[in-house]
């Protein structure tokens, strides 16, 4: 069975739970592909990107709570902001301002670097 299939079933009570889920696990990646599933469940255009800034904003708050703990998981999160800023919400500059912070955090980081080259 899909996961799109899956989400257009689910309660919004479980849609919180399984993000807390992914969350709690670090699974940042299941985390992005639930979203676009979620995202394409939606019939509304509108509505289909705010379930994608929820998610960035969501991102942007653990990248910046990680930042000093865990510089490299806050980097990371950068990069993803980077990535759904620009390719989901076509907002060229907040993906530049992600990446760039994401290299900024970890130097080591050279996709970021490298997407905001390419911007």
């Amino acid at each position: 069975m899909s996961q799109e299939v899956n989400v257009q079933a689910m309660s919004p009570q479980e849609i919180d739970e399984r993000e807390r889920s992914f969350e709690r696990e670090g699974a940042w990646r299941e985390w992005i592909d639930f979203t676009r599933a979620l995202a394409h469940a939606q019939p509304d255009p509108d509505r289909a990107r705010a379930t994608w800034r929820r998610l960035v904003k969501r991102f942007e708050e653990l990248a910046q709570d990680a930042q000093e703990r865990d510089p490299i998981l806050s980097s990371d999160l950068n990069f993803f902001c980077g990535q759904i800023w620009l390719k989901h919400l076509d907002r060229d500059d907040q993906a530049m301002k992600a990446y760039v912070r994401a290299y900024q955090i970890d130097a080591e980081n050279i996709e970021a670097l490298q997407e905001a080259r390419a911007l």
